[in-house]
């Protein structure tokens, strides 16, 4: 089980992430299992219960527990405010879930330096729009795929910034 990433992106990201990590995701699914695999905690805000259900399975099957899927029955500042909620900071955060503007708004002060921003389907946004440190080294990688809604697959990108 992979991340839905574009591939050069889930290689940084194995190359990176070490087993006393700590991992903050908006967006739970398969790269929640990938994420779990590798580092010492998840945490992953996700507001679709089935998702929830899918990925606590998944946990079980795998016999993973340092999962903790944080359900957000609702899409508002609630949802991204999640993160204030656990204590920090993360060694990877990953924004692959909705409000994702206001998302990136709230990690940036919770991401270690030297710590990893994701930003899935990142060609959906203005980069240089979403707050983030003009001094982050940024990466950006082309994906080919399709989403759980998109029938033919299509080009995206994922973004990775360091934080400096």
């Amino acid at each position: 089980m992979v991340p839905m990433f574009a591939t050069e992106a889930v290689n940084m990201l194995d190359d990176y992430i070490k087993n006393d990590m700590r991992v903050w995701e908006w967006g739970a699914g398969q790269s929640t299992i990938w994420l779990a695999k590798r580092a010492f905690m998840v945490y992953s805000v996700e507001y679709t219960l089935e998702w929830c259900q899918w990925v606590q399975n998944k946990a079980k099957i795998n016999k993973l527990n340092n999962i903790a899927i944080l359900y957000n029955s609702t899409i508002d500042e609630s949802y991204e405010n999640r993160i204030t909620q656990v204590y920090g900071p993360f060694d990877i955060i990953i924004v692959d879930g909705e409000r994702r503007k206001e998302c990136i708004l709230k990690c940036i002060p919770r991401l270690n330096i030297g710590g990893l921003l994701v930003l899935d389907n990142s060609n959906r946004y203005r980069l240089d729009r979403l707050g983030i440190p003009d001094k982050w080294e940024k990466n950006i990688f082309d994906g080919i795929g399709k989403s759980n809604i998109q029938t033919t697959k299509d080009t995206f990108h994922t973004t990775i910034w360091k934080a400096i």
